[in-house]
């Protein structure tokens, strides 16, 4: 076993209940996560397609996304009798927390906590 899945069997091991966790300071936060994410659901191809992960930015999360696909070639080459061909992952939902989406800034007229806009100013005269 190679010293990031050592990394991640230490840190993530099978017997831990879900919910809430801390990494140590000490260690790489997006890469041990992927790492111990993939580790913990590997026998469950569809574990990791329930966990959301919430991350301060857009690119934290274009960051996170690489750190998974990396985490799960990693996990692929040490299994016994892989014959190289492609496989797909289904990645968990990674929200941004800190950035806005300027979609969800469009505002519309059933929204109901807008208030009712003034008539219009007439034109020069």
């Amino acid at each position: 076993m190679s010293d990031q899945a050592s990394d991640a069997a230490a840190i993530w091991p099978d017997d831990w209940p879900s919910g809430l966790y801390t990494l140590p300071p000490t260690q790489p936060l997006l890469t041990t996560l992927a790492h111990g994410l993939t580790y913990r659901c590997r026998h469950d191809p569809l574990a990791l397609a329930r966990i959301t992960i919430m991350l301060p930015t857009r690119r934290a999360c274009r960051a996170m996304r690489s750190a998974f696909l990396e985490a799960h070639q990693h996990f692929r080459a040490l299994q016994p009798g892989d014959d190289g061909r492609e496989q797909s992952i289904l990645l968990p939902i990674l929200r941004p927390i800190g950035d806005v989406d300027e979609d969800e800034l469009i505002l519309t007229s059933d929204d109901p906590w807008l208030e009712p806009l003034a008539p219009p100013i007439g034109g020069l005269e």
